[in-house]
């Protein structure tokens, strides 16, 4: 993940509050052609197969566990957490996604994404993968990074 160099060097003095983002390529693929070409998943995923965007057993992206091993890296660089088992983080992939939760998330005005979240809480860090039933998947249409919050050290 190129992120974790900025987060080792010149991200490494400050205290990072929160990271948030598209961390599987695969499943935002999926739904990108699911939402703009109005594919049903099997369709999109049959697809993604031909065109070779995901693999012969795509379940860990599916599932969100691609997503979840990504965001225990990122934990544990950006918050010095110690995932050593990355299955307590809670993932819900994106098997379930319909045409009815893009409509809900055009009507308010963002799209479905699968996003990999995870912030300082009290008593330790509060971390999650959602594509639904989420707030943080109702996102604008130029969301397709990761973003860091951080305070800047010494402020």
């Amino acid at each position: 993940m190129p992120v974790l160099r900025p987060l080792n060097t010149c991200l490494s003095g400050n205290r990072i509050q929160a990271i948030s983002g598209i961390v599987n390529g695969s499943t935002n693929y999926l739904l990108t052609r699911m939402e703009k070409s109005g594919l049903s998943f099997p369709a999109a995923l049959g697809e993604a197969k031909l065109l070779g965007y995901v693999e012969g057993n795509p379940d860990a992206d599916l599932e969100g566990w691609d997503a979840r091993r990504k965001l225990a890296i990122l934990c544990n660089t950006a918050f010095g957490a110690k995932f050593s088992d990355d299955r307590k983080i809670p993932a819900t992939g994106i098997k379930s996604i319909t045409e009815a939760d893009f409509e809900r998330a055009h009507a308010l005005g963002g799209t479905v994404k699968l996003i990999a979240h995870a912030r300082r809480a009290a008593g330790g860090i509060d971390e999650r993968i959602a594509s639904t039933s989420s707030s943080v998947v109702i996102i604008g249409l130029s969301a397709r990074r990761l973003t860091i919050a951080f305070a800047i050290c010494g402020a």
